[in-house]
């Protein structure tokens, strides 16, 4: 449960990042997701989003099913990156942390046609 936990902590970040930098309906999933978050009973769940939609749409079953699926897929993105996150070896961070040291700034122009 302590990847439960962590993903808690991560969406709450989301939640705070989409609050001013997304539409209504981003803002109103992350919120979803993280209030269905109690509700998810163990980590092999978030690996599936079927198992997530039948979950939300038992907790929720007057949520249409686009808002189910959006709520399922956020929250299983965000355990898949997690995880990916939490299971890299130490060469894989350091690689990614040299690309990134590496990568050179860019900026965009506007172009007038």
């Amino acid at each position: 449960m302590e990847l439960i936990s962590k993903l808690q902590e991560q969406l709450v970040e989301e939640k705070e990042m989409l609050k001013t930098g997304a539409t209504s309906y981003r803002y109103r999933t992350a919120t979803l997701a993280l209030d269905f978050l109690p509700y998810v009973t163990s980590a092999d769940m978030l690996k599936s989003r079927e198992l997530l939609q039948i979950q939300l749409e038992k907790t929720w079953p007057t949520l249409d099913e686009d808002r189910i699926a959006d709520i399922a897929k956020f929250l299983h993105v965000s355990y898949v990156q997690l995880a990916n996150q939490l299971n890299r070896s130490s060469e894989m961070k350091q690689l990614l942390d040299q690309r990134r040291a590496n990568r050179e700034k860019f900026t965009l122009k506007l172009v007038k046609g």
